[in-house]
């Protein structure tokens, strides 16, 4: 079970403690496997990880959707320890988006589906 901590002095009028952020064990062990397997992934399909990458974001080969040309499907180490999938942009910027969404307007148009439509889940709002 995690800790309560407060990470910020509690509003007077709530006084709100949150829990803290440290990963439990079972969490850490299970992140770990997650980045270990997406590595043996990228070793399997001769996928290097580019030596300009963002400290802490690692190439997830397991996500196929198409996205535009030069950007890559990755997951970011947060400061938690979790992962959190985000999208690697090329260079020289490489910009990083947490949401397909961002990513969207940020090329200027919507990432189709190579099934067809958009890569939307059906009845979620575009």
């Amino acid at each position: 079970e995690g800790t309560c901590s407060l990470l910020a002095p509690p509003h007077p009028c709530f006084g709100i403690m949150v829990k803290s952020a440290k990963l439990s064990p079972s969490e850490a062990k299970r992140v770990q496997k997650e980045i270990a397997q997406m590595q043996e992934h990228c070793r399997m399909l001769k996928l290097q990880q580019p030596d300009d990458w963002p400290q802490g974001f690692y190439v997830n080969p397991r996500c196929t959707a198409p996205l535009p040309e030069g950007w890559s499907h990755a997951k970011k180490t947060t400061a938690s320890g979790r992962l959190q999938p985000c999208f690697v942009g090329p260079r020289p910027a490489r910009k990083v988006f947490f949401h397909k969404d961002a990513l969207e307007k940020h090329v200027g148009h919507t990432i189709k589906s190579p099934w067809g439509g958009s890569t939307k889940k059906a009845g979620q709002k575009r």
